[in-house]
């Protein structure tokens, strides 16, 4: 994937996992991007929701849970082979 932000004509909505550790950080916007494993082909213009987990891996509730964010950029640029970063804001 090369640096850029033409909008995906078909979005997609991602449905992923986030720590518990960074969550407050996601919803309340000081945290704008995510590192991830670009096994979903992120692309601008797709939604994410996220579902909050504990260390365990368990859902636990959290007000960022079912939040829908908007993916602004993507790029690989200097990333671990197949992982992407991602900006995006919430709708």
């Amino acid at each position: 994937m090369e640096n850029g932000t033409l909008i995906n004509q078909c979005p997609k909505v991602h449905h992923i996992k986030e720590d518990i550790d960074f969550a407050d950080s996601v919803l309340y916007g000081f945290k704008p991007f995510e590192i991830r494993k670009n096994d979903r082909n992120y692309s601008v213009g797709d939604y994410v929701i996220f579902h909050v987990v504990d260390k365990n891996k368990q859902l636990i509730d959290h007000p960022l849970n079912n939040e829908k964010f908007i993916i602004t950029y993507c790029t690989n640029y200097d990333q671990k082979e197949n992982n992407i970063v991602f900006g995006m804001i919430k709708l």
